[in-house]
């Protein structure tokens, strides 16, 4: 699993965020400013949160508030700004070359 880092792009539409909070809490999680789910923090202080239905291919800025157990908010994070790209990365060979000298064999191709 590779951690997304603002300004990255991924080509998980379900990644998993987590982090720390104040224990038995909640994280509300946005995606361009809107809720898209809430984590509960457990009572060491952790949260774990995979979005479902998955991202849509694009771009992404997330952004959590804590809620404590009397409905106080924090202060909206800084956000985190990613893209998702699911799509095939497609590789072709454009030329061979090899070291064997004068001796010119057609290049390998698959179809």
């Amino acid at each position: 699993i590779e951690p997304i880092f603002d300004g990255t792009t991924t080509d998980d539409n379900t990644p998993t965020f987590s982090g720390t909070a104040e224990a038995n809490t909640t994280i509300i999680i946005y995606d361009n400013g809107i809720e898209i789910g809430r984590a509960p923090v457990d009572g060491d202080g952790n949260w774990t949160f995979t979005p479902a239905p998955a991202l849509t291919e694009g771009p992404h800025s997330f952004s959590t508030e804590v809620m404590d157990k009397a409905g106080n908010r924090s202060p909206e994070s800084t956000p985190i700004g990613f893209i998702v790209d699911t799509s095939a990365v497609v590789i072709s060979i454009e030329q061979a070359t090899d070291n064997v000298g004068p001796i010119q064999e057609p290049p390998l191709s698959s179809g």
